[in-house]
Formats: C-alpha cells, structure tokens, sequence
C-alpha cells in the first residue's frame, strides 16, 4: 500500500484530490480537516494549535508502524478569512488566521518529516500555493503573508533534504484560480475591504475558473511523475 495524507480534503481541491487518490485501491488516503466526514477522514481544528500538536504526535507514531511503498502529504488546508483592511484587524483574527494558515501546517509538515525521516522509500511534500504567496493583494494580507511563509518553509525543506540520506522532495504547487467555495467567498466580499473583487467576479462570468477536478487530476500525475526538477509548479 502507499500513504497519501491530505489536509482540507471535506471541500474544494482538497475533497477532489482525496477522490482521485481514493478511486485506486493501492492508496491510503488520511484526511484532516474540520469537516470532514467521509471514511478517510480525520477530524481536527487548525485554529486550535494545541489539538493539532497532540494529533501530529499520535498520528504519525501510528502511520510510520506500517510499511509503505510510498508517502505523500498534500498541505492544502487554508482560510481566507478575515478579507479585511490592515487597520481593521483584531487579534483575535490575527491569531486564528496564522494558526490556520502557518503554524498548524509547520507542525505537521514537521512532524511528518521526523516521523518518516528513516524510511527509504519515495515520500513527496506538496505545498498548495497560491499567487498571494508572492503577490500582495489589499485585504488579504494575513492570507498572504501565510502563504509566503509555508513557501519559503518548503524551499529551506528542499535545500535541507538535498544532505539527507534518504530525502523528502519537497515543492510548492500552484495550482490558479479554481472554481471553490473560497471563490464565492471572494465574489461576495465587500470591495471596500477587497478592491480587487471585480477581476474575480469576470473570471467566473468568463468561464475561466479551473475545476478543481481538473487541478486534482494534473497534480497527481505530476507527483506520479516525481516532481524532482525544481521546487515549483504549477497547472
């Protein structure tokens, strides 16, 4: 058997990756998410650091005890919340949103890697990116300053694990504007607090949103094909 883990897999992109993997019988899939609610899942709050803590330490202690001809974690769990000015933040959003964003995927990620540091397989880290880890956009900026930091996580793995023994690949993968709930999210927000709105309700009013089967679908085929020639991707 081979080891897929999945973050935010209950929706969106996450939902049609642990469908893609779960249609062949050689995976199993872990999901994480809040909502989760199908036979793979397991259900966890990232807002809530310490509870993801205590999961990374069970979890992983169980996985590693079977042998796997492969793993792969997928950290594609993220909030765009709250679409806010700077000015207009509190820090009770500040704290949810890191935590959701950041430091819930840092202690998974990490504790994947120590849990799995030994094993001489194939094992894959991808990061789902977005253009607001290297763009700055009025209204996002928790969910972009996240994002650039779990990039820039992922590139410092990549250059560690070119001094392992037995390495993690370790990419970002950004995978364009797809047709989610976070989208709908986008189009009804107040473009006083997100003045790029318009540009996102065309792209859907032009059909130019990608189906997140679709994404799902080129990403594992990317990752079948070993994802080892740069440390960035993208549909």
């Amino acid at each position: 058997m081979k080891l897929v883990i999945i973050t935010g897999g209950s929706k969106g992109l996450g939902e049609a990756l642990v469908k893609e993997y779960a249609s062949e019988k050689e995976w199993h899939v872990v999901e994480l998410s809040r909502s989760g609610s199908s036979k793979h899942s397991i259900q966890c709050d990232f807002s809530d650091v310490k509870s993801i803590e205590r999961l990374s330490q069970s979890l992983f202690t169980e996985l590693i005890r079977d042998e796997w001809d492969e793993v792969i974690y997928i950290n594609n769990a993220g909030d765009l919340k709250p679409i806010s000015l700077i000015a207009g933040l509190d820090v009770s959003q500040i704290e949810r949103s890191i935590a959701i964003n950041q430091v819930s995927p840092f202690i998974l990620l990490s504790a994947f890697m120590s849990g799995f540091r030994a094993y001489e397989g194939r094992k894959t880290i991808v990061n789902i990116s977005s253009g607001a880890a290297l763009k700055g956009y009025a209204g996002w900026s928790l969910y972009c300053a996240s994002k650039a930091a779990v990039d820039n996580f992922i590139n410092a793995a990549a250059v560690e694990e070119v001094f392992q023994d037995f390495p993690f690949i370790a990419v970002n993968y950004e995978p364009g504007v797809i047709d989610t709930s976070m989208q709908a999210e986008i189009r009804r927000s107040d473009v006083r607090n997100f003045p790029a709105k318009a540009r996102f309700i065309e792209l859907k009013e032009s059909g130019n949103l990608r189906t997140a089967e679709s994404v799902a679908t080129d990403l594992v085929q990317k990752i079948k094909s070993g994802m080892v020639n740069q440390t960035r991707y993208s549909v």
